[in-house]
């Protein structure tokens, strides 16, 4: 069976002297991991479109349980990724994320779309490589079910839509989402000023095309990235290897 699909390649390496595996992430069947033969070194088409970032449209043919890469047609390389060292690690760190939390015969089309939107604006540098990770992870937990609850108490369910300017509230992650000022009895649970409650809300709706084009102060900002890293890292439990690198820097 031969398929087609618009992907994103979240993973390469190298088999024996000239071949090589590609994990796939697309709009049809999630991930899937494919061999590439000759794209190492004997067959130019597929080694330039088979690099990590490239997104393109895919011809796979599918044998039981088995892929193998026929042809690939190029719609964006995402070269600049790889300009400097910061830009490439963040872009890499989400790669592995994609990979770690994505499975075969799962689409995600919203992630996938949010992945590519958030490459594109690590090429633009004009905002931090360390936001756009936390926005990307914020918004892409969303999209893996695990939407936190911004808009009314976790515990009692009070209404939180509209918020007090003079009141500091409270943000669980075991509870996944905001607690009222009577439901706080521990006095870890983080707390948040309601700019920053406004900023999730917005990373969380708004349209993926305007998702980075935002600003907040300084503190709002650093308070978002506590949540959002602890949040994902809650939920997502796994050890990302880029991150180790990504902590050097």
């Amino acid at each position: 069976m031969i398929l087609s699909m618009k992907a994103l390649v979240i993973k390469e390496f190298t088999v024996g002297e000239g071949d090589k595996y590609i994990a796939l992430f697309g709009d049809k069947f999630g991930k899937i991991d494919v061999s590439a033969k000759g794209a190492k070194h004997y067959n130019r088409g597929l080694a330039s479109g088979t690099q990590l970032f490239v997104y393109g449209n895919f011809s796979v043919k599918k044998t039981r349980d088995t892929y193998k890469l026929l042809n690939v047609e190029i719609i964006k390389s995402f070269h600049n990724l790889r300009q400097d060292i910061t830009t490439l690690s963040y872009a890499s760190f989400i790669a592995e994320f994609l990979n770690e939390v994505t499975q075969e015969n799962s689409s995600n089309k919203n992630l996938l779309t949010l992945t590519l939107y958030t490459l594109h604006e690590l090429t633009k540098h004009r905002l931090s490589a360390k936001l756009i990770r936390f926005v990307f992870e914020m918004r892409a937990m969303k999209y893996l079910g695990y939407l936190p609850n911004v808009y009314s108490c976790t515990n009692c369910e009070t209404d939180l839509h509209y918020l007090d300017k003079h009141t500091r509230y409270a943000f669980s992650i075991e509870d996944g989402g905001l607690l009222c000022n009577n439901c706080v009895r521990d006095t870890k649970k983080i707390k948040l000023h309601i700019g920053t409650i406004y900023a999730i809300r917005y990373i969380l709706n708004a349209p993926l095309k305007e998702l980075y084009y935002f600003d907040a102060p300084k503190d709002l900002i650093r308070e978002f990235c506590v949540v959002s890293e602890k949040y994902s890292k809650f939920y997502i439990d796994k050890d990302f290897k880029t991150l180790h690198f990504i902590n050097i820097l």
